[in-house]
């Protein structure tokens, strides 16, 4: 039975994206065991990714061709969850 989350953002060191600003494709990194990721634009719409884990604190994340700007990337599982905004920029 679930009875609370903890929220882990405020830790800079358990989500790490990099390269921000991305063209699209980028690589998260988190000690947590997150079981979720989603990533949402300035209006709070759901934006679709492609996932792929690496290892268990690694993915590689790729946000298509969305158009230019700050969006929200939230991981949660059992632990809480942790979010990041990144900046998507045109992908040439």
């Amino acid at each position: 039975k679930l009875v609370g989350v903890k929220n882990l953002q405020h830790d800079p060191e358990l989500l790490k994206i990099s390269p921000n600003p991305s063209r699209g494709k980028f690589w998260v990194e988190t000690p947590l065991d997150i079981q979720h990721w989603a990533l949402y634009d300035q209006l709070g719409r759901g934006i679709p990714i492609r996932l792929q884990q690496h290892r268990p604190e690694q993915w590689s994340i790729d946000a298509g061709n969305n158009p230019p700007g700050v969006y929200l990337l939230k991981g949660s599982g059992e632990t809480g969850f942790v979010n990041k905004s990144i900046i998507l920029t045109h992908s040439y």
